[in-house]
């Protein structure tokens, strides 16, 4: 009797220790690419963005003031990310839905060989604004652990949304189209 205790108490324990485990593995899985450990003091909503260093795809340095007087939606990714990648039809389906509008799609690309960067711009046929960091002031100033990671600033360039939704989630859609007074 006591022995059929002992047992089912293990396989109690068992059980319940394989599905934390199993729940720890998805978790793992949905999350995005973990790129550093790093504490920084960082950009909050409601503070200006920088003029980071990057470059554009002719190779010219780019800067976000540049695009002030229109929002800009930031896109944080690289080649390597696969969460990055599935995200990206529905950020060029964002692109095409709002064209026109006061808004600009803008691809951020962390990767640090250039020739992953252009090679993925052109063989999954990117439009618009595609810009790569120049050095990691970005990623710490933003405190960019993860990615994908979106940004929304507004037409003066401060921080509207450090953590916008993802392009597949159709609050996002119905988010700028508030923002851009779209019926």
């Amino acid at each position: 009797m006591r022995t059929n205790r002992i047992l089912m108490v293990i396989i109690v324990l068992i059980t319940t220790s394989l599905a934390i485990a199993i729940e720890k593995r998805d978790i793992l899985m949905q999350a995005p690419f973990v790129l550093k450990n790093k504490e920084i003091d960082t950009l909050k909503i409601g503070d200006l963005c920088p003029d980071f260093k990057m470059e554009n795809l002719e190779r010219k340095k780019a800067k976000l003031s540049n695009l002030r007087g229109k929002y800009v939606l930031i896109d944080v990714w690289a080649s390597w990310c696969y969460p990055c990648r599935k995200q990206m039809p529905f950020f060029e389906e964002l692109k095409e839905d709002f064209k026109g509008q006061d808004i600009v799609f803008l691809g951020v690309n962390l990767d640090e060989r250039d020739f992953r960067w252009l090679g993925d711009v052109s063989n999954l046929h990117m439009k618009g604004e595609q810009w790569r960091v120049l050095n990691k002031d970005f990623e710490d100033r933003f405190g960019i652990k993860y990615i994908p990671r979106y940004i929304l600033l507004d037409k003066k360039g401060y921080i509207i949304e450090n953590f916008m939704t993802k392009p597949d989630k159709p609050e996002t859609k119905v988010y700028l189209e508030k923002l851009l007074n779209i019926k």
